[in-house]
């Protein structure tokens, strides 16, 4: 039923997947930029195995990427070129879109603090719902800038959304732990 707003920076998956896929449906609305806290450009980081862009882990963040490939997939790590690109970037606040956002997901390999720093005004306006992917690395800025919500984690095993709190081993539930047993 509602619109859906989606901000894709990576342009081989926008090209190959996003606009290929969902150019014609008039409640999606695409945009080949990336959400930041700063309007400008940064580069980005993309992984190829033979000649293939591995899409989900691309990132602005080399060191992530490659961390995150190294626990994924070990076996492919030394058979990978990193290409880079520079990427348009702009604050979710200036964007000047007219809307009232409810829901918002962000899964941005390792850049959602910045993310949600340019979103400031729409979550003091709106306080949409989060669904954020837990990183470990990232969790304590998330937490600060989302200050106000309540964080939960969803468990696939229990299918339920579990409160987070200081009793869960935090360590157990980062996607890039190899015994996150939340995957």
């Amino acid at each position: 039923k509602n619109k859906i707003y989606a901000f894709e920076p990576n342009y081989y998956l926008f090209i190959n997947y996003l606009k290929k896929n969902f150019k014609k449906d008039k409640k999606i609305s695409l945009k080949n930029i990336a959400l930041s806290n700063e309007n400008g450009s940064r580069i980005m980081y993309f992984p190829f195995y033979n000649s293939k862009c591995i899409h989900y882990f691309s990132s602005f963040d080399k060191k992530y990427l490659i961390n995150s490939i190294k626990i994924t997939f070990p076996n492919l790590i030394n058979n990978l070129k990193i290409q880079k690109k520079r990427i348009s970037c702009r604050k979710f606040d200036d964007l000047k879109l007219n809307l009232e956002p409810k829901f918002v997901k962000i899964d941005t390999e390792g850049f959602d603090e910045y993310v949600l720093k340019g979103m400031k005004k729409t979550i003091k306006k709106y306080k949409p719902i989060f669904l954020v992917e837990y990183n470990k690395e990232y969790f304590n800025n998330i937490k600060t800038i989302l200050k106000d919500y309540l964080p939960y984690i969803y468990d696939l095993n229990k299918n339920e959304m579990i409160p987070l709190s200081s009793k869960i081993n935090h360590k157990k539930i980062s996607r890039t732990n190899k015994e996150n047993f939340l995957s």
